[in-house]
């Protein structure tokens, strides 16, 4: 169960088809606040899966680091389907392609850096820790959140799957914008940029509607 828990990372499918709220109007703040309690509570397990054998796995330097782990800023999931990007057309409003998976990463910091992630997932009536890891996305989001105009604690990812893309998401002057977390050179997308997310939708779209609908 926990070998499970340790290799699963940001790919939660089920909960991607499970929800349907788009971003806007959603209370971020209040999510992570209801939230918080369940990722603190995660520590103890990450602490469990941290070894001699895996820790540099999971992001830490050394097994002793795990000890002094705290849960550091939050980031709400949100991803963009392959059919509704196919279908998208230059001034359509970005967040109606936009869907929650009802997934929070804490990031997860310690001596001094980003080490990994908890991820949570929302549930009827409560939230449970789900992964634990992904240490080389958690340290890019939290590079990204350093480029946000505005309160990073408004901010929140979003992944196209069928691309294997990942962006942190802001609101600029009513304006949504993303910042790329990783490089992507065939569709000309490079980690750190920015650019506004109606921009990056409509050079997708082309490469969405070529796309065979198999993993990339």
């Amino acid at each position: 169960m926990r070998t499970v828990l340790l290799i699963a990372v940001m790919g939660l499918a089920a909960a991607t088809l499970a929800m349907a709220q788009t971003p806007t109007g959603a209370d971020l703040r209040a999510m992570t606040a209801d939230s918080q309690k369940t990722a603190e509570a995660g520590l103890g397990t990450l602490k469990e899966l941290v070894t001699e054998n895996t820790a540099q796995r999971m992001g830490f330097d050394t097994p002793d680091q795990v000890s002094d782990a705290r849960i550091g800023p939050a980031v709400a999931d949100y991803m963009i389907r392959l059919d509704s990007l196919r279908d998208y057309r230059r001034g359509q409003d970005p967040d109606d392609l936009i869907l929650s998976t009802g997934l929070i990463h804490f990031l997860v910091e310690a001596a001094g850096a980003t080490r990994c992630s908890i991820t949570v997932q929302r549930t009827e009536n409560d939230w449970r820790a789900v992964s634990f890891g992904a240490p080389l996305l958690s340290r890019a989001l939290a590079t990204a959140l350093t480029s946000v105009k505005g309160d990073p604690a408004e901010s929140f990812m979003v992944r196209i799957p069928a691309f294997n893309l990942t962006f942190l998401a802001y609101r600029s002057e009513g304006q949504l914008m993303l910042i790329a977390v990783q490089t992507a050179g065939s569709y000309g997308i490079e980690e750190g940029s920015t650019a506004p997310a109606e921009e990056v939708l409509a050079r997708l779209q082309p490469e969405a509607e070529r796309h065979d609908g198999l993993p990339r």
